[in-house]
């Protein structure tokens, strides 16, 4: 608050003293020069905090954030089709009475998703009627995986 009170006394003084001199200098004929330069002394005083303040106080712009990852569209496909296959063979399982987890495996290749094995683990598992249920739910033959757990 001080740096303004004074700031703002010596833009009154030098108005002051621009007053007086061209009182001075009006009897001597020279008003327009003496009005400019009297004009550049006001402005000079008025703007002078500016350039120390510009020097204290230093601007600088945040920096962005790093950009993360892109999503990769195919790899969700990927995960929403291994869980759809994966929870429709583990209703079929319990349809027959069986209750096991599934874990689906996808092999992709150029352009198309192929199911490259089905784990099924559970207790008590027959190779034949999983195999063949396998074969019923998905249509196709596909490489199926027991575990004992």
């Amino acid at each position: 608050m001080e740096t303004i009170r004074l700031w703002a006394l010596s833009v009154c003084f030098a108005c002051v003293a621009a007053g007086i001199l061209q009182r001075i200098a009006a009897a001597h004929g020279r008003l327009s020069v003496i009005k400019l330069v009297l004009t550049l002394y006001i402005l000079i005083t008025a703007l002078a905090p500016l350039h120390t303040l510009s020097s204290q106080v230093s601007f600088t712009l945040p920096s962005a954030p790093a950009v993360e990852d892109a999503v990769d569209p195919q790899a969700l496909a990927l995960g929403q089709a291994r869980q759809a296959l994966a929870a429709q063979f583990s209703e079929a399982l319990q349809g027959q009475g069986l209750d096991a987890a599934v874990d689906v495996e996808l092999a992709v290749t150029e352009d198309r998703a192929e199911i490259a094995r089905v784990v099924v683990t559970g207790p008590g598992l027959d190779r034949a009627q999983v195999e063949a249920l396998a074969l019923e739910t998905f249509e196709t033959e596909v490489p199926v995986e027991l575990r004992e757990g």
